[in-house]
């Protein structure tokens, strides 16, 4: 099983340890060999699953999103939102949760914005809080 090197030991391999323990998640070019897994949500609602943590979700319905977020989730959760049509993804915090987001912005900006969406806290398990960042607008 790989392992990071030895301080102080490994006999002078540390560069051999080091480089198989890198490989089991990068190629040899250095890219990551885990891929983000994409899901497609064509709705015109959809409420944030536990499921989704670590995914893309592209949004594709050109009337836009309504995306709820749950005030249940665990700290830690995070995923990346993708407008993959003309309607524009709008973020809705469930009651008892909270968005952040540096300017106040609940939406996408435009076709082929990104965002990213993780829960920083939760406080009693119901009142999770989302910090949103990526390109956003009004």
């Amino acid at each position: 099983m790989a392992r990071l090197p030895t301080v102080g030991g490994d006999g002078g391999a540390w560069g051999t340890v080091l480089n198989e323990y890198l490989s089991v998640s990068h190629d040899a070019d250095g890219l990551n060999l885990f891929p983000a897994t994409v899901k497609t949500v064509s709705a015109t609602t959809y409420t944030l699953l536990t499921t989704d943590t670590g995914l893309v979700l592209e949004f594709t319905n050109a009337s836009g999103c309504t995306v709820t977020l749950p005030n249940n989730f665990s700290i830690g959760f995070n995923c990346a939102i993708a407008q993959c049509a003309a309607g524009q993804v709008t973020l809705s915090a469930a009651s008892g949760a909270t968005l952040r987001q540096a300017d106040s912005y609940t939406k996408t900006a435009k076709q082929w914005a990104e965002i990213t969406l993780r829960v920083r806290t939760n406080s009693g398990g119901t009142s999770a809080e989302y910090v949103a960042s990526g390109y956003m607008g009004a």
